[in-house]
């Protein structure tokens, strides 16, 4: 899922080449996957890779960001990586879905050629208008499977944001955790620009 970048929250992502050649990925607030104005000379070196959607039981910090009691919720998890290198990994969770109309709505949305902006993807994933989204952005140490993923070493301090997004009553529908490799990420954040008059 993906901002329209023609909204004023400037979600939008873009490669920049680094040392070594590696394309930089530009975080931006609120965004999960890259939109399509991503420079499409890069564009096929990106890969979001799906590596489990399924039913699992809740925690307690899901329980608590979702707002929810005991039982299950739909998890996915990716890794993103762009030229065979390894960017981030992405752990979302959902819940009161019907993980059968859920899992059929990801996997339509991971054939499309173009990333739908996230309001859509929300509506489609959760049948509730998109209301927005809380952020939280803070460097942890890596853990052994989450090093391994992303190439680095285990304890190597890495990126970690934390979402939740909201449908329009101020319900919490999805959670997710996000690492990423800190050489590879650049975050940038703006405000809305008030347009001159004519």
């Amino acid at each position: 899922m993906a901002q329209d970048p023609r909204t004023t929250s400037g979600l939008r992502i873009r490669f920049e080449r680094a040392a070594g050649n590696l394309p930089r990925y530009t975080l931006h607030p609120g965004e999960l996957l890259p939109n399509p104005l991503v420079d499409p000379d890069l564009l096929h070196e990106f890969r979001v890779e799906e590596m489990s959607h399924r039913i699992t039981e809740s925690t307690p910090p899901i329980r608590a960001a979702l707002s929810i009691g005991r039982g299950p919720v739909a998890l996915i998890e990716q890794l993103a990586s762009c030229g065979g290198t390894p960017v981030y990994l992405h752990v979302g969770y959902s819940a009161q879905v019907d993980f059968a109309r859920y899992s059929e709505t990801i996997s339509a949305l991971d054939r499309r050629d173009r990333i739908p902006p996230v309001a859509d993807s929300f509506a489609a994933l959760f049948g509730r208008p998109y209301g927005g989204y809380r952020s939280v952005i803070e460097a942890v140490r890596c853990d052994d499977r989450t090093a391994a993923m992303l190439a680095v070493e285990t304890g190597s301090t890495v990126l970690m944001r934390e979402m939740t997004m909201y449908d329009m009553e101020g319900i919490s529908r999805h959670i997710c955790w996000t690492h990423y490799r800190p050489d590879l990420t650049a975050i940038v954040a703006a405000t809305a620009r008030s347009r001159r008059p004519a």
